[in-house]
């Protein structure tokens, strides 16, 4: 999905693309011994011919073993590396004074990342790290694509971290014609279960529009004290959360179980809740205390973890920015 925002009279087009490589068999490994080396090489070019693979992908497929002396009957395999995958960021602009102004890029409802231009260089920033940001590379044809140069100074607030990247593009600033530079980031999976990668995101929105706007097949009905705020699914609450499994499993009911959640949690952040359940997402910042505390109390270990670390403040945009133009 491409997604599409201005800022500070820049732009910039992003998605994600988790980091592997399509395979056939549903997926399955596959044993090889030498001769069969070139005959399944030659299908998998095939299968994958009308493919659009990722300049910025990799793929760690030791081939190689199948060629060395002596080891005939050695068996190759493929190796997809769950922890990665790669964000991709396309920075749009028009002449120089466009390029030097901050622009703050959010993404999943956090600013993550910063662009700016100065003294010919391009500044890249991880404005809020959290260790999962392993490399930047950038590109100004799609074709060519170089790593960004880390800095060695790592500044600090509080408990957040900046991480940034410099590099100095082939490119002409001082035209005003609108023209872009493309940044491959390489993302690590810090959190089990949770990554940025490719996937079907409208099988949880649909089952979460089963249940809150159509109420298909519904067994559970959602409270806030006394008010009824929605209809569920046992099935997924109990699946997804070990606390509301042996609530319900408790439950002496005829017909359609209940669950009552306290008064002290805004119907917002409830809905948000059950929709992560549902979806894995959030549609507010999962710094919300309430949903970190709702995600404890019910043992959603990943929505925790998450909601855990977006809490930390991060640094004042102001502050990187005039810390940023003052040092670098």
């Amino acid at each position: 999905m491409l997604n599409s925002m201005s800022q500070s009279q820049g732009q910039f087009r992003r998605f994600s693309q988790s980091d592997k490589l399509p395979t056939n068999a549903g997926h399955q490994l596959i044993l090889l011994n030498r001769k069969k080396v070139m005959t399944s090489l030659l299908k998998m070019s095939k299968d994958s011919a009308a493919a659009n693979i990722h300049p910025g992908t990799k793929v760690s497929t030791p081939l190689r073993e199948a060629y060395l002396p002596g080891s005939p009957d050695k068996d190759t395999h493929v190796i997809y590396n769950k922890l990665e995958s790669t964000l991709r960021v396309i920075w749009i602009f028009e002449g120089r004074k466009s390029a030097e102004k901050p622009l703050a890029i959010d993404y999943q409802n956090e600013n993550l990342f910063s662009l700016h231009l100065k003294e010919g260089m391009v500044h890249f920033i991880c404005v809020n790290n959290r260790k999962f940001v392993d490399q930047v590379l950038y590109s100004t044809n799609y074709t060519n694509w170089s790593k960004m140069k880390p800095k060695n100074t790592k500044q600090k607030w509080e408990k957040s971290e900046m991480l940034f990247f410099v590099a100095k593009a082939d490119i002409n600033f001082e035209k005003l014609c609108q023209q872009s530079i493309v940044f491959d980031i390489k993302m690590l999976s810090t959190i089990p279960n949770y990554c940025y990668e490719m996937a079907d995101k409208s099988w949880g929105i649909q089952l979460w529009e089963a249940a809150y706007l159509h109420v298909w097949l519904t067994d559970v009905t959602i409270f806030i004290g006394p008010k009824r705020i929605m209809e569920a699914h046992q099935v997924i609450l109990s699946a997804r959360s070990s606390e509301l499994c042996t609530l319900l499993n408790n439950l002496k009911h005829e017909g359609k179980a209940n669950i009552v959640f306290t008064k002290t949690y805004d119907q917002l952040v409830v809905e948000n809740f059950l929709y992560f359940l549902y979806t894995g997402s959030s549609k507010i910042s999962f710094k919300n205390k309430q949903l970190l505390q709702l995600a404890v109390d019910y043992k959603v270990e990943t929505l925790t973890k998450v909601c855990q670390l977006a809490i930390i403040d991060p640094p004042d945009v102001d502050e990187v920015t005039n810390f940023l133009l003052a040092n670098f």
